[in-house]
């Protein structure tokens, strides 16, 4: 996902897809880690 970084959770199988903005930190997903990464989420342009 073009824009957003990606965190390990650690002790899970999970990744946190999130974007950092002026002054705050937003979660988009949370996704198990075997599952296929979207290439964009919805209502993204």
């Amino acid at each position: 996902m073009a824009g957003t970084r990606e965190l390990v959770i650690v002790g899970t199988p999970y990744v946190a897809a999130y974007a950092v903005t002026e002054g705050s930190i937003r979660i988009l997903r949370i996704l198990h880690g075997t599952q296929k990464w979207p290439d964009e989420l919805p209502g993204d342009e």
